[in-house]
């Protein structure tokens, strides 16, 4: 199936607890061949019940970002992990990478103490 407006579609309207929606989500997401229409344009996304998780993405995609710069500015290469499939919580993911961009911080501050 391709993204293509030739390729057959249907509208569908899910109704997901909101225990369930996190790994309802991530199934659908393996799929590869949804769209999510938002049926809420009328609120702001400060109005939003999700606008936690919103700003959670938001700070993880900077603290992903200072973590990329840190390790091309050493020329460190992600390592592989095999492709296992590690989804867990928004919050749990979020704190480990703050406790990560944490680590990195200090551990260049004292590097670049070793070097002076």
């Amino acid at each position: 199936m391709s993204q293509f407006r030739s390729e057959e579609m249907c509208l569908v309207q899910l109704f997901i607890q909101s225990e369930a929606a996190h790994a309802t989500l991530q199934e659908l997401g393996k799929v590869g061949s949804i769209q999510f229409k938002d049926l809420n344009t009328e609120k702001s996304a400060f109005q939003r019940l999700f606008v936690q998780d919103v700003r959670r993405c938001d700070d993880m995609s900077r603290i992903l970002r200072v973590i990329q710069g840190m390790c091309q500015q050493e020329k460190m290469k992600p390592r592989d992990t095999g492709g296992e499939d590690t989804a867990m919580p928004l919050h749990e993911l979020h704190d480990k990478l703050i406790e990560l961009e944490k680590e990195m911080k200090v551990i260049f501050r004292l590097q670049g103490l070793a070097l002076c």
